[in-house]
């Protein structure tokens, strides 16, 4: 047997930089004396195909790689390529496992590669790792499904992997009692239990960039590194505390060798290289995070960075100058809610005040600011929409805000492990609703759509539902539904002015949604009061006759009245005068 180990990651991450957990495990196998291959079968692939495929990897057409059915036909068209490049890699030795670092974007491309090695190369281990192996994610899945691992390591791997890796040397057999994996033998799923916690309390081998070609990449320039795990936060609808342990932070001063190592060869694409912290909070120790802005600033490092963060009400003006001293570019927050009552309720630990304070004053530094949002968390009303689309208006003349979210639960988060606390009558991830049916997966789906035209300037028109193909499915019949699409459609019916222009608004609202088969079927049974005035002939509203336009027009006033009741304030006259 060679100490050998292939090392793939799969499509379809993005392809701005190399993926850091690649090499960064390459670097803890290579550290207990095995040989590693670390191929980004990422970018080879995308590299492989036609030009048109590009936009695959970008974001956030990149999800198609989560979808089963859309990366089954995509298997089945490019199948004998990927084979061919996957197995000529397998036959350039003799491996004695083949692992895959795997995330949420990855893991179906994963399964699909591991089934096509296992095809030619029967005999070798399997090995799954990274975050979808955790508990709480697909590590059951992967260690069930057919052609899959033979073995995941569902924890952290600075510790468990090289203590596999070692007893793997003197029994070539996965089936180990090292703490942190688990894998099927026979009928039986065989948990050893959970990994030991690395502390970090010591330099981590760093990633070998040296036979990584950054000239495949989007940024060649860009590199990534870690300098905390985990997150100090622990918001209701979040698994990352589930996964981890513990917030810790690596010593900055090995953080900042890494930096200047790493940068050496990447300096001949960039002048000033940019750096990807991958932490879940970098500012999780204000402290911690000090030092570090410190050691850059000392070291010359000459860089730009950049990382999520969480809005920390003291974190201080000084520590942000300091910060942009050191060289951050920019910060991605979780903001997910412009209301009060909602980021309460999903325990995120500020105030919106001070979230808009601390955006105004990177803002004045000129550190660009990157805000995700969730939309459909239980005992989110229409008001409280309102409130976020208010802080989006408010803000996103200097701040971006990334596609609005629909809420996932997971099975490992607060919600997850009781969703009975928030009302929710199930924990299914996708389609889960609450007790008293006013939040289903159509009403999150409708309210994203408002709130993401707020998000990207749109106009709430005809042609922009249209061409949201998401919501071509909705039932805009569903009670839970239809007085949010009457609130939204007052609002389209107030953007234009002519007559003719809201009697087709009305008329061609409908035909947006797939079950609906007339306009009479949703604006009479849903829209207008139970009796409608007897002057009023609601067959004039189909007539092509020119001389009832009149009857139109009376029938228009009659559903103007009711959307105007119904609309309640989900769209506020602050969001319409800004084009919403």
């Amino acid at each position: 047997m060679t100490k050998s180990v292939l090392l793939l990651g799969m499509p379809g991450w993005t392809i701005q930089s190399p993926l850091h957990s690649l090499f960064y495990v390459a670097a803890l196998i290579r550290n207990v004396g095995w040989e590693c291959a670390a191929v980004d079968m990422n970018v080879a692939l995308r590299r492989l195909l036609p030009s048109n495929f590009a936009r695959y990897w970008e974001e956030p057409v990149n999800e198609c790689w989560t979808d089963p059915a859309w990366v089954d036909d995509f298997c089945a068209a490019w199948e004998n390529d990927i084979a061919d490049r996957l197995g000529v890699m397998g036959a350039e030795r003799d491996y004695a496992i083949t692992a895959f670092t795997v995330n949420g974007y990855t893991k179906l491309m994963s399964l699909k590669a591991s089934k096509l090695l296992r095809s030619f190369f029967p005999d070798r281990t399997v090995l799954f790792g990274g975050v979808e192996c955790f508990p709480g994610r697909s590590c059951r899945q992967f260690v069930t499904t057919e052609g899959g691992p033979d073995i995941i390591c569902h924890g952290e791997a600075e510790i468990a992997l090289p203590k596999f890796l070692k007893a793997f040397e003197h029994t070539p057999d996965y089936r180990t009692t090292v703490s942190g994996f688990a894998y099927k033998d026979g009928d039986e799923i065989v948990d050893t239990g959970p990994a030991e916690t690395p502390t970090f309390s010591s330099p981590v081998p760093r990633p070998d960039w040296s036979g990584v070609d950054f000239s495949q990449y989007k940024n060649p320039g860009e590199f990534a590194v870690f300098f905390s795990r985990d997150c100090p936060n622990r918001c209701a609808f979040c698994d990352h505390r589930g996964i981890g342990t513990s917030f810790r932070t690596r010593d900055p001063e090995d953080v900042t060798m890494e930096i200047a190592n790493a940068r050496t060869w990447v300096t001949s694409y960039s002048d000033i290289p940019k750096v990807h912290f991958v932490d879940l909070c970098i500012n999780g120790s204000l402290r911690k995070l000090e030092e570090l802005c410190d050691q850059l600033i000392e070291s010359h490092a000459d860089i730009q960075w950049f990382s999520c963060a969480g809005f920390r009400p003291s974190m201080s003006l000084e520590l942000l100058t300091k910060m942009r001293k050191s060289g951050c570019s920019g910060l991605n927050f979780g903001l997910e809610s412009g209301s009060q009552k909602i980021i309460d309720l999903m325990n995120k630990g500020f105030t919106t005040a001070s979230a808009e304070e601390t955006l105004r004053r990177c803002r004045d530094l000129g550190i660009a600011t990157y805000l995700g949002l969730i939309v459909g968390f239980p005992g989110e009303t229409a008001a409280d929409l309102v409130d976020t689309i208010k802080f989006v208006l408010r803000h996103r003349d200097y701040a971006e805000f990334g596609p609005p979210n629909l809420l996932q639960i997971y099975p490992n988060s607060p919600m997850g492990g009781n969703p009975g606390e928030w009302g929710v009558t199930s924990n299914e991830q996708d389609t889960w609703r609450t007790r008293d049916l006013r939040n289903d997966r159509n009403v999150r789906t409708f309210r994203r759509f408002v709130l993401g035209n707020a998000v990207f300037n749109g106009g709430l028109t005809t042609r922009s539902i249209f061409a949201w193909n998401e919501f071509l499915w909705l039932d805009l019949n569903q009670p839970s539904v239809a007085a949010d699409v009457a609130a939204a459609l007052y609002e389209l019916w107030k953007s234009v002015s002519s007559e003719r222009e809201k009697i087709s608004i009305l008329e061609e609202w409908p035909s947006a949604g797939k079950t609906v088969s007339s306009m009479e079927e949703f604006h009479w049974k849903r829209v207008l009061p139970e009796n409608v005035p007897p002057d009023v002939d609601l067959s004039a509203w189909r007539s092509a006759d020119k001389n009832r336009q009149d009857d139109k027009r009376r029938i228009c006033r009659l559903i103007l009245d009711a959307l105007r009741n119904l609309r309640r304030v989900l769209l506020t006259e602050t969001c319409s005068d800004r084009g919403i």
